[in-house]
């Protein structure tokens, strides 16, 4: 089973997942201000990954859910590893608050696992 994991695609789209976020949630905090932290960042946390994990994942002759649920993984370590470098995991849950901080890391693996699972949907042959 986890010689199906693409490890590489896994990470560049991981990657992407970190900077499709950045990309939408820095322009409309922005702009909304501190408020879009409690709107539209977990919009943006279930969006994106699904969107890239789909993508990543649509031409893959298996084990979609598998590589997207570690797209999800990879985008959360590189997101816990941008906190640390930057700051601090206790300053991010204090910008968040501890019940969202934790929704919204596990929306960013559930919203690519659910991608990886669509793409499998629409892969798989439908009954005749």
């Amino acid at each position: 089973m986890i010689n199906q994991i693409r490890w590489l695609r896994v990470v560049i789209a991981g990657f992407l997942v970190e900077v499709g976020l950045a990309v939408t949630g820095i322009p409309l905090v922005l702009l909304i201000g501190e408020r879009a932290y409690v709107t539209a960042v977990p919009v943006a946390c279930v969006v994106v990954p699904f969107v890239i994990a789909w993508l990543a994942t649509r031409n893959l002759p298996g084990a979609r859910v598998l590589n997207a649920v570690m797209i999800g993984i990879v985008a959360t370590a590189m997101y816990f590893a941008l906190v640390v470098g930057a700051s601090s995991i206790a300053e991010a849950t204090a910008t968040y608050g501890l019940p969202l901080f934790i929704v919204v890391n596990a929306l960013r693996v559930l919203s690519a696992a659910a991608g990886g699972y669509a793409a499998d949907r629409r892969a798989a042959p439908s009954p005749a």
